[in-house]
């Protein structure tokens, strides 16, 4: 990993956001994010490993796709799938 592979992203949650299904919003860090190549695939080892998927589609922006997993610890994931050939979900717009 180089440091251009790090992205910090700053949101405002909306009130439709399966990101409520977590709890009360947190201060600080909210949730870390994987790209991922298959979010099917991955939710699917997610939910294995017994974490509560947020939403029951992924929810797709553009061409992107996302959701959130809420692990056994209350550590939030969010995974994201972009099209091939991008490196971050902006590029992918």
């Amino acid at each position: 990993m180089t440091k251009d592979d790090i992205v910090l992203e700053l949101v405002e949650v909306s009130k439709k956001s399966p990101l409520l299904a977590a709890g009360p919003a947190r201060k600080g860090i909210s949730h870390i994010a994987y790209l991922v190549d298959d979010i099917e695939a991955a939710l699917n080892g997610l939910r294995a490993a017994g974490a509560q998927i947020l939403a029951e589609k992924s929810i797709v922006f553009g061409r992107i796709k996302f959701n959130y997993a809420k692990m056994r610890n209350d550590v939030i994931l969010e995974v994201m799938e972009i099209p091939h050939g991008h490196r971050h979900a902006y590029q992918a717009l």
